[in-house]
């Protein structure tokens, strides 16, 4: 009996499958690790051998791929044989000071001209962040700058990779061709390079907020602790992290809000105590309102004396700069670094700091509205709504924070697999519009800067207006045609 019911399955089993009725075979491809959130990382849906067209945009988006890798290794060689790349130059500065006992946040050209960082003309250095974060650059300074730089940039590329694979996992990409296009646009996006090139920090806080969202994404109460935890960590490489406390409460992530003011408190006591309590009441009394108020600029009396800066470019070429005992250019190439609203349109109407400020906050509140709008409604729905809703939150501090640059919208990466995720499942038209406005913004965010003639001026900030837009209109219309990616 047992027998001719099986015999019968099997022939039911046969013939279900020969139907061209049939459901597709699906391939599922898991991760495991700490990356895994759920059993199935990509469902790649189709045929288990991929038609004809499939298979070359495959091969094609593999070519492109390669030639992108290429284009991008080539880049960081220049970067770290040829330019300063000034940002780490003041990283590695600051942890030099802390290394031999001195101030990280004063210039030490005047007595220690071998430890200039190759570009400060100010009396104060150009370091902006807490005594506890030029701790973590002291390891590098036990190498020379160009082989640190060089490890530097090593670290941002692995940052980066694991980012993207991170951003791909929330986003809930289905395809191999939608991962393949998503890791191809995030290698061209420009500011990418312009990242790469100043040796910024934040494809390191781009990972650590990617794992906050990640944790967020759990609904879990200890994951809600993690996820505010990592956005403290983050804060620490990047203040302007701290802006995001307020979207936290829009979210209603009470318990994630506790961990981001938890894991603060934490460095603060840790800070204390390596660093002792006065370099952080010195910091927060006299360097954070000088660095709000100036960034690593300053007041005209703040600058060095003409006769030290002589001495410390004596002998070093037109146009080009000195670190280590090594001439550097300056930068590898130029580009437009502003990316925040309030500086570039709001600044030349608002000459004082405190003005600035305060518009500054104004702006963000208004944004901080809009995202109310869908804030708490599409809480818990998945892992890409948790994305989208933080990918608009970090646009919005883009736009308003006072120390955003361009370099520093990276950040928006993970929006490029967003959109490659709303592409595999379109089912509206307000999703239609959603994703072209998504797109819109990013083309203008990404761009090379060689097609700056043919666009306007204010680009990277006009690009994060229409991104944010287009994320919020994505979390209104719904981003898998009304199916949760989870």
């Amino acid at each position: 009996m047992g027998g001719t019911g099986s015999g019968t399955n099997d022939r039911a089993t046969r013939q279900r499958t020969n139907s061209p009725h049939a459901t597709p075979i699906r391939r599922r491809v898991r991760l495991s690790g700490a990356l895994r959130a759920r059993p199935d990382y990509f469902t790649y849906a189709g045929p288990a051998v991929p038609g004809p067209r499939t298979a070359f945009l495959r091969a094609l988006l593999g070519a492109c791929l390669l030639l992108a890798v290429f284009r991008l290794w080539s880049w960081v060689e220049v970067f770290t044989q040829r330019s300063l790349q000034l940002d780490f130059a003041a990283y590695y500065g600051a942890g030099e000071a802390v290394r031999l006992g001195l101030d990280p946040y004063r210039n030490p050209a005047g007595e220690r001209p071998d430890l200039w960082d190759g570009s400060s003309t100010f009396v104060h250095s150009r370091f902006l962040y807490p005594p506890l974060a030029a701790r973590l650059f002291v390891p590098l300074t036990g190498l020379s700058y160009r082989s640190a730089k060089a490890l530097w940039s090593g670290l941002s590329l692995l940052a980066l990779a694991v980012a993207l694979l991170l951003a791909a996992r929330l986003a809930g990409v289905r395809t191999r061709e939608g991962l393949l296009a998503g890791i191809v646009a995030a290698l061209v996006f420009f500011p990418l390079l312009t990242h790469l090139e100043r040796g910024q920090v934040d494809l390191l806080t781009l990972l650590l907020l990617l794992a906050g969202v990640a944790a967020l994404a759990r609904e879990g109460r200890l994951a809600q602790y993690v996820g505010g935890g990592a956005f403290a960590l983050a804060a620490l490489l990047k203040l302007n992290v701290v802006l995001l406390a307020p979207f936290l409460l829009v979210r209603r992530r009470g318990r994630a809000l506790l961990g981001f003011v938890a894991g603060g408190a934490a460095l603060v006591a840790l800070s204390t105590a390596v660093d002792g309590p006065g370099a952080v009441r010195r910091y927060a009394e006299n360097e954070l309102p000088r660095i709000l108020a100036y960034g690593e600029s300053g007041p005209p009396e703040s600058r060095l004396p003409p006769v030290v800066l002589e001495r410390l470019r004596a002998g070093v070429p037109e146009g080009r700069t000195r670190k280590d005992g090594v001439v550097y250019e300056p930068a590898a190439f130029s580009f437009p670094v502003n990316a925040a609203l309030v500086r570039s349109k709001l600044a030349p109407s608002l000459p004082l700091p405190r003005n600035r400020r305060l518009a500054a906050l104004v702006v963000l509140g208004l944004l901080l509205g809009l995202s109310s709008l869908i804030g708490a409604r599409s809480a818990g729905a998945g892992p890409i709504e948790e994305l989208a809703f933080w990918q608009m939150a970090m646009t919005a501090v883009l736009l308003t924070g006072p120390l955003s640059w361009v370099m520093n919208a990276v950040w928006l990466i993970p929006t490029l697999f967003v959109a490659v995720r709303v592409a595999e499942d379109l089912g509206s038209r307000p999703q239609a519009f959603s994703l072209a406005t998504t797109v819109c913004g990013l083309l203008l965010l990404g761009l090379p800067d060689v097609l700056a003639p043919y666009l306007f001026e204010d680009r990277y900030v006009i690009g994060g207006l229409v991104v944010f837009a287009g994320l919020l209109a994505s979390l209104r219309a719904g981003l898998t045609g009304g199916r949760s990616s989870a």
